[in-house]
């Protein structure tokens, strides 16, 4: 009986530590901000068993300035779905991405002709492959993204 309880106490503890909403915004903010390039803040985060991984608030910037047209995109939520087993593993790798009341916000610079958009960091210098265990010249596993 009292294996039967311990066994019952660690996976409780196992599921309240994988299912961490600070846990799941940090590896959530990560993740995004490797793929899209640049700084991506999550207000909220929830992770269970049966509705998956949902983010509230999110908004991706081309960078870290405090300039108004570093804001790029802004959406309600982020419905996630991801590969279980690296969730396990402590890494988070969406397969598709539904964005709920996205909003683009693209600005053109008139001095110089260059976009907001184009101050994102490109796809060799922000995606850490050896952190997500790929080869040099393997490509990029880019989910599905979905605006509505």
């Amino acid at each position: 009986m009292i294996v039967l309880l311990a066994i019952l106490v660690a996976g409780m503890v196992g599921y309240w530590r994988l299912t961490d909403p600070a846990r799941v915004r940090d590896m959530a903010e990560s993740y995004l901000s490797d793929l899209l390039g640049g700084p991506v803040h999550v207000d909220q985060a929830t992770l269970s068993i049966f509705e998956g991984l949902k983010l509230f608030g999110v908004t991706v910037k081309v960078d870290a300035s405090k300039s108004t047209d570093a804001l790029l995109f802004v959406a309600d939520s982020f419905d996630i779905q991801y590969d279980p087993a690296s969730l396990l593993q402590g890494r988070l790798e969406a397969t598709r991405i539904i964005a709920t009341g996205p909003h683009v916000r693209l600005v053109e610079n008139v001095d110089d002709g260059r976009w907001n958009y184009q101050r994102l960091a490109s796809p060799d210098a922000r995606y850490n492959r050896n952190r997500r265990g790929l080869e040099e010249g393997q490509p990029l596993p880019l989910p599905e993204i979905i605006l509505r």
